[in-house]
């Protein structure tokens, strides 16, 4: 850390770390948190981690984990109403670093396209490294991405535009020829050819997830 305190008396972050950040989005109950423990139990013995969510149910184990950080976000969502409660958990987030790995669980109703612009202020940028966002969707409740009257279909096509990888959860609980007909519709929305991974049980591993994304920085 930094030899000098910041003005509230905690330590300062040291702008030589670099923290690589991943975002999880996606629609209410998509199953961001299932896939977040999954990772959490991945996470190697030497690494320190940080985690933002919208509330900690099911990550109490997270919560008690040494090796893990667990920052709640209140006061709105992070990337609208509440952006300055954002900055101020972010900031007191990192000092208590150094992090090798933050993820950031957007809530549900979220914009992840905001909030990654303001992950890129001049103030975090030399701090953070971010990874194209995650995306989860649903595979039994597609009607978002279908209906352009469903009240979720523009926050579905907001949060599609941001992502960089899908995650197709509970892929196993659909037809092969449904979950082809909703990767179809996703590439259509999104003009593009997203990189996918399908997920049975919620369970997509870290390692799979970092490969696809570096696949992604190639491009």
């Amino acid at each position: 850390m930094a030899d000098h305190p910041a003005p509230d008396g905690r330590p300062a972050i040291d702008p030589t770390l670099t923290t690589e950040v991943l975002l999880i989005c996606g629609l209410p109950g998509a199953g961001k948190s299932t896939l977040l423990k999954g990772w959490l139990a991945e996470r190697p013995g030497t690494e320190r981690w940080a985690l933002m969510v919208n509330g900690i149910a099911g990550l109490s184990d997270a919560d008690r984990d040494p090796g893990v950080t667990v920052a709640m976000l209140a006061g709105g969502c992070a990337c609208c109403s509440g952006q300055v409660v954002f900055g101020v958990t972010l900031t007191r987030l990192l000092r208590g670093g150094p992090f090798q790995r933050l993820i950031i669980e957007v809530s549900g109703i979220g914009h992840p396209g905001r909030l990654v612009d303001r992950l890129r202020i001049p103030e975090l940028a030399q701090l953070l490294s971010i990874r194209p966002t995650v995306m989860v969707i649903d595979a039994t409740r597609p009607d978002p991405f279908f209906d352009e009257h469903h009240p979720a279909h523009q926050l579905a096509l907001d949060q599609l535009g941001s992502a960089g990888l899908l995650v197709i959860n509970r892929a196993d609980a659909v037809t092969l020829e449904a979950e082809r007909a909703l990767c179809e519709r996703l590439t259509s929305l999104s003009g593009r050819s997203p990189v996918v991974l399908s997920s049975r049980h919620g369970a997509v591993t870290l390692a799979d997830t970092l490969a696809a994304l570096g696949a992604l920085d190639s491009l």
